[in-house]
């Protein structure tokens, strides 16, 4: 007896079988939608951003990790998602100063608001 053949036992299989464990990558911190999303803000042609991951999302994650001389496993590991999500650097320098009375109209309305409030003391 042959049970009926269902592509979406396939595909939900192979999805599962795509995926690492979340505990140990950086899949936990993406949704599926965020990293097929990335990938197309990448250029990558993977289709709608749908959040399901399949042969099309791995194909393109694949090509983004060979372009990144990454390895090519499918997976968002931490050298992938480091390289697919950057974080922004953080630079701390001085402080430029910025002058406030600088226009002529703001540096007027500052002086006579001073020149007020030496008028009503005094």
């Amino acid at each position: 007896m042959r049970l009926p053949f269902s592509w979406t036992v396939v595909v939900a299989l192979a999805t599962a079988l795509s995926v690492t464990d979340p505990a140990t990558s950086q899949e936990s911190q993406h949704s599926a939608r965020q990293i097929q999303q990335a990938l197309a803000d990448h250029g990558y042609d993977l289709g709608t951003a749908d959040g399901i991951w399949g042969r099309r999302s791995i194909s393109a994650l694949k090509a983004f990790q060979k372009a990144n001389n990454l390895r090519q496993t499918g997976t968002l590991d931490e050298a992938t998602s480091a390289a697919l999500f950057p974080q922004p650097q953080v630079t701390r320098g001085p402080l430029t100063p910025i002058a406030t009375h600088s226009h002529p109209s703001l540096r007027e309305a500052w002086c006579s608001k001073e020149d007020n409030s030496t008028n009503k003391s005094g």
